[in-house]
């Protein structure tokens, strides 16, 4: 079966991307505002969207039906979701510095934390769903873990109760902005990616730091452990994606294409393929092993190929119409 990739845009819309076609197989619609980030549960049959609506919204993904609306974020838009690895409950963080815990069975919130003085860009769970982290503008990651009362006593609580009972085990303190998060939980390594241009990696048991990976200029805002093998993959704002050995902190390798900030990047196959997405609207699939972007993605606007020149009385606004749909291919013409 061919890899499906699921992304978000500025126009409110999910899309579904068959891989080896570069095909657009479903739009999911039903969002206010821009998607910033979209993820499939573990068992691949659902997916979660949470955008600048200040909503999360489930979908069935066979069928593209909004199965649920979750609204509680204020404030802002809401920036991440993850889902636990039973694909039960659900976390969220956004602008207002505040994590929710979202029963996908009840479809309420059964537990707020007032967990970071800013706004918040990733939170990530553990394979067992008894941790997790989150990452802030504020500087801090911080660990999250189900209190031992709650670990001791589960047989007896209710599903509300235990899946809402998270405490903070610790606070790792950095400057500037902390934007992207990765877990290694096999090697107890945690990445952390930041507005310097930086990545740095954690002992994820005790907060240690361990190194630092240099390379990327801007902020480092995607980040994935490679399955099975010691490196790590990252996207940032400088438009690169790079590949990194995290037991030597080397750079592996560079892939540009993009024309806008790398957004995201997510690793597709196990044989060593990866995609990125951008702000310049593409979709970019790529081979580790020559770091060559082997197909890009886009999709077609409603006049690709008019290629309209030479037009004069146009307006600015009226210009800027006429790229957004494809009919011209810079706005100066």
């Amino acid at each position: 079966q061919s890899p499906i990739v699921v992304t978000g845009g500025l126009d409110g819309a999910i899309r579904l991307w068959n891989i080896d076609t570069g095909r657009c197989v479903q739009t999911l619609e039903g969002h206010e505002n821009w998607i910033w980030q979209v993820a499939f549960s573990p068992d691949g049959k659902t997916i979660a969207s949470c955008s600048d609506d200040e909503s999360i919204r489930i979908w069935d993904s066979a069928s593209g039906n909004c199965v649920m609306t979750l609204k509680g974020h204020t404030d802002g838009g809401v920036w991440t979701v993850d889902f636990s690895p039973d694909g039960k409950p659900l976390i969220s963080g956004g602008q207002d510095g505040s994590i929710r815990i979202w029963s996908l069975a009840t479809a309420e919130c059964i537990h707020t934390i007032a967990a970071h003085d800013n706004w918040i860009w990733s939170v990530l769970f553990d394979d067992k769903g008894s941790e997790f982290f989150s990452c802030s503008d504020d500087g801090t990651i911080k660990l999250w873990s189900k209190k031992k009362r709650a670990k001791e006593k589960a047989r007896s609580m209710t599903p509300k109760e235990t899946l809402g009972t998270y405490a903070l085990q610790y606070s790792l303190q950095n400057e500037g902005k902390v934007m992207a998060l990765a877990w290694h939980n096999d090697l107890n390594l945690l990445a952390s990616g930041h507005h310097d241009g930086s990545i740095r990696l954690w002992n994820s048991t005790n907060g240690k730091h361990i190194r630092t990976l240099n390379g990327h200029q801007g902020w480092v805002l995607s980040l994935k452990f490679w399955p099975g093998n010691g490196t790590l993959i990252s996207s940032a704002q400088d438009k690169q994606v790079r590949h990194w050995n995290i037991e030597t902190g080397a750079c592996l390798g560079t892939m540009a294409g993009h024309q806008n900030w790398s957004t995201t990047v997510e690793n597709v196959e196990e044989d060593g393929i990866a995609a990125s997405g951008s702000a310049d609207e593409t979709l970019k699939i790529w081979d580790l092993s020559t770091y060559q972007c082997l197909k890009t993605i886009k999709l077609p606007l409603p006049y690709d190929g008019m290629n309209i020149h030479r037009s004069i009385g146009l307006s600015e606004s009226q210009r800027h119409n006429l790229l957004s749909l494809g009919a011209i291919s810079k706005p100066s013409l």
